[in-house]
């Protein structure tokens, strides 16, 4: 499995994203054990990244495709969070956001989207929200999944 992220700061500097990959297929024995019929699937692809912001601003941003229970299911879960130069939050680091969807079995072809969403939050005088989305369109070997993923914060206006 092989998970890749791009990372686009929005012009405001109040936001920021980018694109998702994953890779995944039966033909790979570092993705695939099929002497275990029940948790075939494996991997440890994750991504735990402290990106520096224009502005000062700290983006922290871990993915990883997490696996879950037999019948085997597994899907992206991530935590994104951004803190200003003096280490406060802006975007709260959340629970992992993600959750599985169906199982990927070899030889039976399937589509799923993967979604993850904070929320809309408001702290310490800052409205935000996070999230992903990823098509999986697994064709009963392999997947070549596209998505992206997003953080965006703004001040709230004091009346």
């Amino acid at each position: 499995m092989r998970l890749l992220y791009t990372i686009h700061s929005g012009p405001d500097q109040m936001s920021c994203g980018g694109d998702l990959r994953l890779f995944f297929n039966t033909e790979d024995p570092t993705d695939y054990d099929p002497t275990r019929p029940a948790l075939p699937w494996k991997g440890t692809d994750r991504i735990d990244a402290q990106i520096g912001l224009p502005g000062g601003n700290t983006l922290n941003l871990m993915l990883e495709v997490n696996f879950q229970g037999s019948p085997q299911t597994f899907f992206l879960f991530a935590t994104m969070s951004v803190q200003d130069p003096n280490g406060q939050p802006i975007v709260p680091g959340a629970a992992p956001i993600g959750q599985g969807t169906i199982v990927f079995v070899k030889g039976q072809p399937a589509l799923t989207f993967w979604k993850g969403w904070t929320g809309v939050h408001e702290i310490d005088g800052y409205r935000s929200d996070a999230g992903f989305v990823m098509t999986v369109p697994f064709d009963g070997t392999s997947a070549d999944c596209h998505g992206y993923w997003w953080v965006k914060w703004s001040p709230i206006a004091q009346s």
